[in-house]
């Protein structure tokens, strides 16, 4: 259930009370986690490929912290944008374009599986959580090469932007603009125990 901006959900009871019933699954994806079936990603997709997909990856020095089962926050980042960007090209036939952002940014259109490497090994974790250039370069980008498409930002980060405020009221900004609600996508997937 959507409500005023936030997402709530709910569990609901169909046993009878003289039946035991137990707690839902929880879905989590991400290594280590349940595989989906073919048929959920396959739907996902098909939903995912009317959008351009700009992924904004937190490259802050926190991210250089340990996680459990890799060396680093920025190593777990990497494994699931592989992840999403093999099952982008072989569900969706479509590459990524990923914005590693601290105080400064770069932009890399193209990215494949077999170049993320590459983009990761590049940086070292460092530096703040600079979220306002980023977002800027991603909504001007696809304004630029695919305006009648729709955008979806995935903002994977450890921790809340330093200028948070200034964030909010751009996309207040870029959702005063749109034609459809489902024009505009943003969401913020959250890495560590800091995710609020």
């Amino acid at each position: 259930i959507r409500r005023a901006g936030k997402l709530y959900g709910v569990a609901l009871k169909t046993a009878p009370d003289t039946q035991p019933t137990n707690p839902p699954n929880r879905q989590v994806s991400g290594p280590g986690s349940p595989k989906r079936t073919l048929q959920s990603q396959l739907q996902d997709w098909k939903q995912l490929s009317k959008y351009d997909i700009i992924l904004l990856i937190d490259r802050s020095g926190s991210m250089e912290d340990p996680m459990p089962g890799y060396d680093s926050k920025w190593q777990y980042a990497e494994s699931l944008i592989r992840d999403f960007a093999a099952e982008s090209r072989q569900y969706a036939g479509k590459t990524l374009k990923v914005i590693t952002f601290n105080q400064g940014l770069e932009l890399t259109r193209s990215v494949t599986p077999t170049n993320l490497t590459h983009l990761f090994n590049r940086y070292k974790p460092q530096g703040g959580t600079i979220l306002m250039a980023p977002l800027l370069t991603a909504l001007d980008e696809h304004r630029r090469e695919d305006p009648g498409s729709r955008l979806l930002i995935a903002v994977l980060t450890d921790g809340e932007p330093q200028d948070y405020e200034a964030c909010a009221d751009a996309i207040i900004a870029a959702s005063q603009n749109l034609k459809s609600q489902e024009d505009l996508q943003i969401t913020f997937l959250g890495i560590g125990e800091n995710t609020n």
